[in-house]
């Protein structure tokens, strides 16, 4: 009889986010059971086909109105007791600071209801969040009370990892890597990070990449190189830290300084279209540019390898470790990209794409008229170079395989007691 997991997610196995998860699932299924709890009611109803051995357990309520959500929240305020005074008098130095605290205290208190029906039917074996937020929180509560009785770790990526991220402070933080018995985060940048914060922690605190599917590489055109367009792509939620702007800028920059016709397609969609839309049609003479929108995960394959680009940018202010970029080399696309967060672990300049500094515009500008002006047979050998080292570092049946080690190690520790 295998081993039970309780997996708690942000949405996940619901709508399309959280795709990594698509690709560690069944090999994690392959080992344990696993249950799914997201850590909030989805948005969308569309539920992701799930291995054997996966299903996903009632989650929590729907969101409530505003009022109810502070009268809940400070009904549960209890669940704020492990913040240092130095916590209280952040959280009460603002309103916006003392909502985000009470709805924490609320969010807490669903989840820790959500563990115990988990727990009332099925033995779980360890705990594992899938974000270092309120799931894991509740998780350790609920073992502080004394309601679970097996170990807990969490991944941490960018949004619950830097601080900077959630306006400069984490609630309960401190207490949770104190108490949480491991810390995977996806990038070393993220792990260097941390531990320099929590030195006192550094042996709890490790780095587990993701990886990506094989889905191939691309058939680039027979015809030389010259004669078609210099083709960018983008991939991203149209959100302010992407940054769609600084490439919209470059773009119009590169038309300055670039013979050759340019062609950008953007995939992903968000608030800010129709703002970048109007940037585009102002800024654009002599590139053509298509905002695709959100597509399934599979149609992000199909649209790459139909496009065939030269080079996937990155213009984004702060990234975990992305997986546009290792999807982009698996393909044998090289990248640009800003040299934020764990970008330095993908794109090694001249091996998997070039990284750049500030100021971004100009940097990006001069990365790709680089690109453009290598020979074709070194664009070649860079397209065989990412495409290889992703083979190395990212294939994701070999990083998935070293984290479940991982796992086996507290699920073994938890057993043996």
């Amino acid at each position: 009889m295998k081993d039970t997991i309780l997996l708690i997610t942000a949405s996940y196995p619901y709508g399309s986010g959280e795709t990594f998860i698509d690709n560690e699932l069944p090999l994690l299924c392959d080992t344990y059971d696993v249950a799914i709890l997201t850590s909030a009611i989805p948005s969308s109803n569309t539920m992701r086909s799930l291995p054997a051995s996966a299903w996903a357990v009632a989650p929590p309520p729907p969101p409530r109105s505003r009022l109810r959500r502070i009268i809940h929240g400070i009904a549960n305020i209890h669940n704020l007791k492990h913040m240092s005074p130095g916590e209280w008098r952040r959280c009460f130095g603002s309103v916006r600071n003392a909502y985000r605290c009470v709805c924490t205290a609320s969010r807490i208190a669903d989840l820790r209801k959500a563990i115990r029906r988990v727990l009332a039917s099925t033995q779980v074996d360890l705990i594992y969040t899938y974000w270092f937020d309120v799931g894991t929180l509740a998780a350790l509560i609920e073992r502080e009370k004394g309601r679970v009785r097996c170990e807990v770790v969490t991944r941490a990526h960018r949004y619950d990892l830097y601080p900077e991220q959630q306006g400069g402070w984490i609630p309960l933080r401190d207490w949770a890597v104190s108490v949480v018995d491991a810390v995977f985060c996806i990038a070393e940048h993220g792990r260097d990070t941390l531990v320099a914060s929590y030195p006192e922690q550094a042996a709890k605190i490790t780095c587990c990449q993701l990886g990506t599917i094989d889905h191939g590489r691309i058939d680039w055109p027979a015809s030389p190189e010259k004669d078609l367009p210099l083709r960018v792509v983008s991939l991203s939620n149209l959100v302010p830290v992407k940054r769609i702007d600084l490439l919209i800028n470059t773009l119009s920059r590169l038309e300055t300084i670039i013979d050759r016709p340019l062609a950008w397609m953007h995939i992903g969609d968000g608030p800010l279209r129709q703002e970048l839309e109007e940037l585009a049609h102002l800024s654009l003479n002599r590139t053509q540019w298509e905002l695709a929108g959100s597509v399934s995960n599979t149609e992000v394959y199909d649209l790459i390898k139909q496009f065939a680009p030269d080079l996937l940018v990155s213009t984004s202010d702060s990234e975990g470790l992305p997986v546009s970029m290792m999807e982009s080399i698996s393909l044998g696309v090289p990248v640009v990209a800003r040299d934020v967060g764990g970008n330095s672990e993908i794109v090694k300049d001249g091996v998997t794409g070039f990284l750049v500094g500030e100021p971004a515009v100009e940097s990006i500008a001069e990365a790709i008229s680089q690109w453009d002006s290598l020979s074709d047979s070194d664009k070649i050998a860079m397209r065989q170079g990412a495409r290889q080292f992703w083979e190395r570092q990212f294939d994701t049946s070999a990083r998935t395989k070293d984290f479940i080690n991982h796992l086996s190690r507290f699920v073994d520790s938890w057993s043996q007691r």
